[in-house]
This record gives structure tokens, C-alpha cells and sequence, in this order.
């Protein structure tokens, strides 16, 4: 009988006095699993078989511990690789190849005879989470929310709870979390909070319930972290990272990683913790960038990486000025800048007139304060953006620094 064993993708494995010793280590995406398969045909033989990790990097310097030579990286073989690799657009379709390891001996004596090729097991998303016309429902439900179309966005949600949701708890928890994270949006922060919570409610009737109750929760750590309820929040993104743990569904693990970003960012703005959460946040939004499949939502996770990086005087540095303009930059001359939602525009002319005033220049800052201010005006539901650009005029007309 194969002995089992299944870990969290935090940990890499190498092989000690029990034949396996568990490692902490960053080399591989956090919150994936593998399968390791231990077969004992004979004494002091064991055959390994590890599935559930295609994407994980192998350690020169512990290969070179095992066996004496340095691992060599290939193109993976795998056409379910390589498809992952496209979808969240990196280069991580690629694996290393362990070296040929019958008959090397390790530092207890014990033989691997055989490693079989690494998969991607995967739990995927069932019933109207894959069908076709869903997809393009939520798209153009997206795409109202970036036009800053509220009115358009519940009528569309309206039609669709009142046709199709009756039979279907799926489609109706999705429909609700849509219409909930529009109402955040426009901060009615306690509207939202509801609904997200009347979306966990449904869970023992869904198809789909670890995604789409992680989609809740990742709502919920918004919501509570608006309200300062940290404790509550971090609750949220423990329970969501464990509702995620084995599906493929890259967009909403961007969406976890990006709202625990904002949760760490939130604790350093109302000064709970010093300067060592600040790369924490930052490495959580990079994770979220590279999950993210959507440019719009890559030019969101990439503002909010600027905001960051100039959200609060007391930890802002020259060279994060330097790279906040750089991921400025990057969306605002981009590929996709026409496409840019409202909301994302609003936030980058903000944090472009808080990198003028860093650099001393508050005749430009000014001028970006008043253009986001004026953008806002055009569009309802934005009075929190409209707020803070008030704000950094009134701060900047007074010549006094942006807290």
C-alpha cells in the first residue's frame, strides 16, 4: 500500500533520516498542494511519485546536497502546464528536471529508484462558473463597474436574479457578491456587508461553495478593513486562503492576494505596525499581480502597489517615489491605458499628485489633485476618491504635508 502525504506548497521537501523532512522556504507559490507517494518494494528502497507541483523550483545548492550535480531546467512536457502558464500570463510554465537518481546513494543510505513526472491535480470550477454566457455576464458586469455604470450594472443584475437565479445558487451568490462589491464601491460599506454575509448563508447549497465563498470573504476583508475591525479582517483572509487551497482559479487567488495586501497597507496608514509589514504588503500585491488575468485588473493591483509605496509619509523613501512612478508609468503609457477603468484613473492622477509633491514639483501636484476632482465629478459613486482629492488641494493650497 503507497503512503500518502499531502502539504501545503509553502514547504519544499527533502529527503533526511525518515526520508522526508519538511522545509520552510519562499521558492514555491504559496497555496498550491502536492502529492507525495512513498512506495517501500524493498529494504532501504523507497520509489517517490510527487504530483500536485508543477510549477515548483528545485534548491541548487539541496540537489547538489542529494546527489552531487546541479538540477537542469527544461521546458515542461506538460500541455496542462503550459496552458496554466498562459492563463495567469508568466513564465512559470517551465520546471526544473530532476537528475537521473537511480542507484545515487544519499547521506543515509536509502535509494530513490524512481521520480514519475509532476502534475497539477486541481479541484475546477463545476456547473455555471464554466459555462460560456456566465463568463460573458460577469465581463460586461465588469465592464459596467469600471465605466462607473452603477445604475446599469444592478439593472443588468435585477434581470438576470429575477430569469435564471431561481433554481440556481451559484449564479444568484455570484450576482449578489457582483451587486455587493458595486455598493462598496460607491461605500455603502454597511449594504455590502450584508449581502456578502447572506452570500456565506447559501454555502451548503452551492456547487462551487469554496470559491464563491472566498469571493465573500475576500469582500468582507475590504469591508472590515474600512471599518478598522482588523482582527476580523485577517479572520476573512485566513478563511478564504483555506477555501482556495486546492482549486485553480487563479483570478480570485489575485483577488485574496490583493486584498490581504490592502489589509497589511491599512495597519501601517493607521500606524499599528512599523516599516518590517510595508514589504509584506508589497510582496502580497506582486503575488496578486501575477495571478491576475485581466488588464484592468493588473492596472488596479498595480496602483494600489503605488499607493502603497507613497501611502504614508513617516516610511516613504526616495526610492519608493522612484518606483511608484514606475508602476505609474507602466499602466499609464501602457498597452491598455484607454481601457482603464474610471476608478483606477481617479486613484492614479491621487498618487501622481502625491509623487509631484515628493519631488517638490506642487504646481503638477495640484494640477492632478484638480483633474482627479474633476473626473469624479462626471461620475457618480466615487465620493471616497472625491474626498481625498479635496484633500490634497486643500493640504497643498496651504502648502502643508499630505498625512
Amino acid at each position: 500500500m503507497a503512503k500518502q502525504t499531502r502539504l501545503p506548497l509553502q514547504k519544499e521537501t527533502t529527503l533526511g533520516e525518515n526520508c522526508m523532512a519538511d522545509r520552510q522556504t519562499n521558492t514555491v507559490p504559496a497555496n498550491q498542494v502536492m502529492v507525495i507517494e512513498i512506495r517501500k518494494p524493498a529494504e532501504d528502497v523507497y520509489g517517490i511519485k510527487i504530483s500536485g507541483a508543477a510549477l515548483v523550483k528545485i534548491d541548487s545548492a539541496e540537489m547538489k546536497f542529494l546527489t552531487g550535480q546541479s538540477p537542469k531546467t527544461v521546458n515542461s512536457s506538460s500541455d496542462e502546464e503550459e496552458e496554466f502558464g498562459r492563463e495567469i500570463e508568466t513564465t512559470r510554465n517551465r520546471r526544473p528536471r530532476l537528475p537521473h537518481l537511480k542507484d545515487k546513494k544519499l547521506c543515509t543510505g536509502t535509494r530513490i529508484i524512481y521520480i514519475l513526472p509532476i502534475e497539477m491535480p486541481v479541484v475546477p470550477k463545476r456547473g455555471c462558473l464554466i459555462s460560456s454566457w456566465y463568463i460573458r455576464l460577469i465581463a460586461k458586469l465588469k465592464d459596467l463597474q469600471d465605466k462607473g455604470d452603477f445604475e446599469g450594472h444592478e439593472q443588468l443584475i435585477q434581470k438576470q436574479l429575477a430569469e435564471r437565479s431561481a433554481k440556481n445558487t451559484d449564479l444568484q451568490a455570484s450576482l449578489l457578491i457582483e451587486r455587493a462589491v458595486a455598493l462598496y464601491m460607491q461605500n455603502y460599506v454597511k449594504d455590502a456587508k450584508k449581502i456578502a454575509k447572506d452570500v456565506l448563508a447559501l454555502e451548503k447549497r452551492m456547487r462551487n461553495p469554496e470559491v464563491l465563498t472566498a469571493r465573500a470573504l475576500n469582500l468582507l476583508t475590504s469591508i472590515y478593513k474600512t471599518q478598522t475591525e482588523f482582527g476580523n479582517a485577517q479572520t476573512c483572509v485566513q478563511k478564504a486562503t483555506t477555501a482556495l487551497k486546492y482549486h485553480d482559479s487563479p483570478v480570485d487567488r489575485a483577488e485574496l492576494y490583493q486584498s490581504y495586501g490592502g489589509l497589511i497597507s491599512s495597519l501601517l496608514t493607521v500606524g499599528s505596525y512599523g516599516l518590517e509589514l510595508k514589504e509584506e504588503a508589497y510582496n502580497s500585491y506582486k503575488i496578486a499581480l501575477d495571478c491576475a488575468t485581466d488588464p484592468v485588473d493588473k492596472e488596479y493591483i498595480t496602483v494600489k502597489m503605488a499607493k502603497l509605496l507613497l501611502g504614508n509619509d513617516e516610511f516613504v523613501s526616495e526610492d519608493d517615489v522612484v518606483q511608484a512612478k514606475k508602476h505609474l508609468d507602466s499602466i499609464e503609457f501602457g498597452a491598455e491605458a484607454d481601457n482603464m477603468a474610471v476608478g483606477t484613473k481617479i486613484n492614479l492622477l491621487l498618487l501622481r499628485s502625491d509623487q509631484f509633491r515628493f519631488e517638490g514639483n506642487d504646481a503638477m501636484a495640484m494640477e492632478k489633485a484638480e483633474e482627479a476632482r474633476t473626473l469624479v465629478k462626471i461620475y457618480d459613486g466615487f465620493e471616497r476618491q472625491l474626498a481625498s482629492a479635496e484633500k490634497r488641494i486643500h493640504r497643498l493650497s496651504a502648502a502643508e504635508p499630505i498625512a
